[in-house]
């Protein structure tokens, strides 16, 4: 591994980095457990933007948990996005090629800026482990987190200074989060992730759980 990975990684662990080095995310590798897809349900607390949304059967049974506990609080969870195909990533892929394309005549310069802005095919979201969301009311509309989901933004990094209230949200959504064993990924604060690589990178396991899935079948509808 080359020395800049190291040092960085080593400014991660003493907390003075948020980031991790790419290369130790594309490191982890998968033990593939086979753990089912399913179709995740909304109950009290929880949100979804689509009716049908698949994500992989624990990660359907900790945000149900987290909603729960959200709502006894008049609060609850709004889920933008989970299970996302191959095919669409490569779809928002090319979108931004062809949004910024014609910014940059140097081809790497532009190659460093799509990997910065949109994750590759084969991430945590075609691995049925990553999910966006965000803190919402009782009625299921998403409260102020300081940047608009998706638009990619300084104010997206989960610890920017913002105001005492958002970042007072931030902390929240990351804490009950973190204690159902989730993982965040620092550059995105709507992004949390179970059982992928980048869980298994910033939760410090040796390997992920969850590999990428193509065409998923689901097993059954998932309720508590």
């Amino acid at each position: 591994m080359k020395i800049r990975v190291l040092y960085n990684y080593l400014l991660h662990i003493i907390g003075i980095r948020k980031m991790l080095p790419g290369d130790i995310l594309r490191s982890k590798p998968v033990q593939e457990c086979y753990e089912p897809m399913v179709k995740l349900i909304s109950c009290d607390g929880l949100f979804l933007s689509e009716d049908t949304m698949l994500c992989r059967c624990s990660v359907a049974k900790k945000l149900k948990k987290i909603a729960v506990k959200l709502s006894e609080n008049g609060l609850g969870l709004y889920i933008y996005e989970l299970y996302r195909s191959p095919e669409q990533q490569q779809m928002r892929l090319q979108e931004t090629y062809n949004c910024v394309g014609d910014k940059f005549s140097n081809k790497k310069e532009l190659e460093k800026y799509v990997r910065r802005c949109t994750a590759g095919v084969g991430g945590g979201h075609q691995t049925g482990g990553a999910v966006d969301l965000t803190l919402c009311d009782s009625n299921g509309t998403p409260l102020d987190m300081g940047s608009p989901y998706p638009i990619k933004c300084p104010e997206m990094v989960t610890s920017y200074a913002l105001s005492p209230i958002i970042s007072k949200r931030r902390r929240l959504l990351c804490n009950v989060m973190h204690k159902e064993g989730f993982a965040n990924y620092p550059g995105e604060w709507w992004h949390f992730s179970y059982g992928d690589p980048l869980w298994a990178a910033y939760r410090h396991k040796r390997y992920a759980l969850y590999g990428s899935i193509k065409s998923p079948s689901i097993e059954e509808d998932f309720e508590m």
